[in-house]
């Protein structure tokens, strides 16, 4: 298997189709909701779910249009769960730019992730395909309650290591899980290659999940657009602060005290980060990361030999040494 392949030169030109066609989809007559789900899709975002269902797809005996409306649908799913996401975190910028709600509305944006939803699961419906529907309809199950989870969570710093990975495993997991999968079967996929896609998913989707926690204590803002350290200011407990937490002396206990408060200065979440990055966490999150990125790649070759296949194990390095 050559590592060496670009996965986004091998897709370059379906990921300009598929961003076209995602802009036409999403202009309707109804003013306000053209104009916020065509401002969620301009605020960027690396397409990283579409670009797993095509390459997953792409191995196989795949229908393009099919194919394309699964890696829409994925995408707007992706794109729904933002603009909720921002409203239950009161995050004012998202990729650098304001988020819905900061700039139309709380109102506006609960409507807007709504009305995606449900555009995503008409796509899917189209296909008729039962099997990527009841796939469908699971993973926005799970994902709900992995978000009700991290909310009731929050500054609670007793949770464990178990915990945290029953979240991101809902969270963020299922969804690359499901964009491979589902395109996986849509293209004609056995059952034991589409489980190996769905099992390559769900582990770069942990280990995706791992890194972001990574670099929300050590990027900048310019890096990530957005504040750093946000989930320090609010309270979600996240990988490196649990291995921070666990090593023990005065700067656990310090940290868990400051992690513990609603409220903390600009100051203590300075501290806080401080004391994370102090007890080796992030370096061990890499290491963890890495072990769920070798999982993911472990059974590659039982996919067919093609150029495709190699871009998935290319992204999976990708998606270790991102830094945005």
């Amino acid at each position: 298997m050559v590592l060496t392949v670009n996965p986004l030169k091998l897709i370059n030109k379906d990921l300009k189709k598929l961003e076209f066609r995602l802009r036409e989809f999403l202009q309707i007559p109804v003013p306000v909701l053209s104009e916020t789900g065509v401002y969620l899709l301009e605020a960027g975002g690396k397409r990283v779910r579409p670009i797993f269902a095509l390459l997953a797809g792409k191995l196989f005996n795949y229908d393009e249009s099919t194919l394309f409306t699964v890696a829409m649908a994925i995408e707007i799913i992706h794109m729904a769960s933002l603009a909720h996401d921002d409203i239950v975190d009161d995050s004012t910028l998202r990729r650098g730019r304001p988020t819905l709600a900061a700039r139309w509305g709380k109102a506006a944006a609960v409507v807007t992730g709504d009305y995606l939803l449900a555009q995503a699961m008409q796509l899917i419906y189209g296909v008729k395909n039962k099997e990527v529907t009841s796939l469908l309809a699971h993973t926005s199950t799970e994902m709900c309650r992995g978000e009700i989870c991290q909310i009731q969570a929050s500054h609670d710093t007793r949770q464990s290591v178990h915990d945290y990975f029953y979240k991101i495993r809902r969270k963020t997991a299922l969804l690359l899980s499901l964009s491979c999968e589902a395109g996986a079967v849509v293209s004609g996929a056995s059952r034991e290659e589409a489980r190996v896609l769905r099992q390559y998913g769900q582990c770069l989707g942990v280990a995706f999940q791992i890194m972001d926690d990574v670099l929300d204590i050590e990027a900048t803002k310019e890096e990530i657009g957005k504040p750093p350290a946000s989930d320090v200011r609010q309270g979600i407990i996240t990988l490196p602060m649990l291995i921070a937490m666990n090593e023990g002396g005065a700067g656990s206990v310090r940290l868990r005290e400051l992690l513990t408060r609603k409220e903390k200065t600009t100051a203590e979440v300075a501290e806080a980060t401080a004391l994370i990055r102090r007890s080796g966490g992030p370096a061990r999150c890499r290491e963890t990361a890495r072990r769920f990125i070798t999982a993911a790649c472990r059974k590659l070759p039982l996919l067919p030999d093609k150029p495709e296949r190699a871009a998935l194990a290319r992204m999976a390095e990708i998606v270790l040494n991102r830094r945005s």
